[in-house]
């Protein structure tokens, strides 16, 4: 994949809507990519329009939204996260559109993770 001047204008966008001062670190960041990298695998391989798609490109993508979700959360969003209910973690806004944000740069630009 090449990396254009629109690519790199969504991602500048997108970074500029996270909250300015997050970016996850240290164990808190590993353990929340891990977690998230193993969930995003199993869910992509049981999409029916993931049929025939590369596990090789399934990790890319997981990992790349991982990295570039855990860039837009600070540590205690992620904890703040980890104590949600999946039905409240889906009605939050923010985290939302930091995990959508994320996929769709992803969705053009895994191959570089």
């Amino acid at each position: 994949m090449k990396f254009s001047i629109k690519n790199i204008f969504v991602l500048a966008l997108s970074v500029m809507s996270f909250n300015t001062y997050a970016q996850a670190t240290g164990q808190i960041r590993a353990n929340y990519v891990k977690e998230f990298v193993s969930t995003c695998i199993e869910n992509q391989k049981t999409l029916p329009e993931n049929k025939g798609i590369a596990i090789k490109t399934i990790n890319s993508y997981c990992k790349c939204t991982a990295q570039t979700t855990a860039n837009g959360f600070t540590n205690q969003q992620i904890e703040m996260m980890d104590n949600l209910s999946p039905q409240d973690l889906q009605k939050n806004v923010f985290f939302q559109n930091v995990i959508k944000k994320s996929s769709e740069y992803c969705q053009v630009n895994y191959s570089k993770f």
